[in-house]
This record gives structure tokens, sequence and C-alpha cells, in this order.
């Protein structure tokens, strides 16, 4: 029961989820694994690219694990703290001078498909199925993906899919533009989707290797537009505010009665 980083090449990580017993659901531990990885992360200048996946192949991750309220629903303070943790983790993890794949292989649901958008490309494999279940567990998003959901496909398209937890394939993902490749293994594909950022073919066939400084300089710029733009102080207020709707639902009467029935 692990979040692990990992070398794919000298400038591609991996960031590897890892508790099949539980749909790879991540846990307090595992909050606290993905925090040091980003952190590591963010000191390596080698790297120009990271690609997150799920260590079971039918699972990519089923958002918080359940079992750390010990059978019982735990206080909002509980819930405030919990969805703070991860909405800090993404950010960063969005935020870096790196490029970002979600490699979805299987599942991702709740708190997993969230994840998903925080990354900047999604690739999934064919049997990928991605949900955001949070209005069937009697909550709304938790881990900031309302907003970075929005940014990606527009407010009514998004507003569809929290709000019926509709299931998405990677066909309807296509169509979408939530998902950008569909492809047989998701962390090979992730890998070959990368190709294009790191290579520039030539005239005779040869690769070119985009210059690390250059490819995370180019991500820098991007994010200085994109947080600049909207204001960095905004986007925390915007977390915030999912913060609290989603504590104030936690452990409501709706919320304690819908997870009974899942």
């Amino acid at each position: 029961m692990s979040v692990s980083l990992s070398q794919i090449s000298l400038r591609i990580s991996k960031i590897t989820i890892d508790n099949p017993q539980k749909k790879n659901a991540i846990s307090l531990k595992m909050m606290q694994d993905f925090s040091n990885c980003v952190d590591t992360l963010s000191k390596d200048e080698q790297v120009c690219a990271v690609i997150v996946t799920g260590g079971d192949n039918s699972s990519f991750c089923s958002g918080f694990d359940l079992g750390e309220t010990n059978s019982s629903i735990a206080p909002q303070e509980f819930a405030d703290n919990m969805s703070k943790q991860m909405q800090t983790i993404l950010l960063k993890l969005s935020t870096l001078p790196i490029i970002s794949v979600a490699a979805v292989n299987g599942y991702a649901l709740g708190g997993g498909a969230e994840l998903t958008t925080s990354c900047d490309f999604i690739v999934t494999d064919r049997s990928a199925k991605i949900r955001f279940v949070q209005i069937r567990m009697g909550v709304v998003p938790a881990w900031g993906g309302g907003m970075r959901l929005l940014e990606k496909i527009g407010a009514k398209e998004a507003l569809k899919l929290l709000g019926t937890a509709k299931l998405i394939t990677p066909e309807t993902g296509l169509s979408l533009g939530l998902v950008d490749a569909v492809v047989d293994e998701a962390v090979q594909g992730a890998i070959e989707y990368l190709d294009q950022f790191l290579y520039e073919t030539g005239k005779d066939g040869e690769r070119i290797e985009y210059g690390t400084e250059v490819i995370r300089g180019m991500k820098k710029v991007i994010n200085n537009a994109k947080y600049h733009g909207i204001n960095y102080e905004v986007v925390e207020e915007i977390l915030k505010v999912e913060r609290e709707v989603f504590s104030g639902l936690w452990g409501e009467m709706v919320h304690f009665q819908l997870i009974i029935l899942l």
C-alpha cells in the first residue's frame, strides 16, 4: 500500500498508486507518500515529464480509502483536512514545470477521476472507465476536480458529468475532449504520447532531442499564463469553497445513507 516514484528514463518519471485490495484507493499514509513524490519531482531538474498510473491493471485509483474512517463517518474537520491535503498535492503536481500524463488503466472513480484532471493529458487503455461518483455518495468533488474538469471540458459538460455520475468510456472521453488518446496499454501509450514533446524527427528520419531546459521552460510559461491570468489567490479561493461544501456534506444523513448502500 503505497504511492511510489520511479524512473522510466532519465527524463520521464512515474508515480504509481498501489493499493490493489482497495482498487488503489488512497489512504492517509499514501497521501503523504504522494506528497513526498511530488516534492522529489520538484527538485529534479533532469526530469521533464511524469506519468501517473495505478499499480493494479484493473484500477487507476478509486479515490479516498473509506477504511480510514474506521467503519464510521469521520467528523467534518477530518473531511476538510483530507480535502485540503489532496488539493495541495494535486495543485503542486499540476504546477510543476514538467508535462504530466495520467495513464488510466481500468477504473478511475471519484477522487481517482479528479486525479486524472490534475494532469496535463489523459491517456487511457481500452478498458478504462472514468466516473465522478461523488453525487452518488452525497458529496461533491473534494480534490480540486470540479475546477479542473470545468477547465478541460467547459461548465455545461462538467455539470453533466458531476451531476449525473455518468460513466465515461474512452470513446466518450475522446469526444468530450477529456481523454487525449486511447491505447492498448496505458503506461506504454503514455510514453509514446510524450514522445512528441521530447523529440522531433529530422529530414533523414533521425530523432532530434528537445532540450530538457526548453521543455521545462515551455511548461513554466504555460503555468504562468494559466495561473497568473486568473490570479493564484482566486484558485485558492475556488478550492476553499469546494472544500467547505464537501466537508459540510460529509457525515450528513444523506451521505451516511448512500455510503451504506454502496
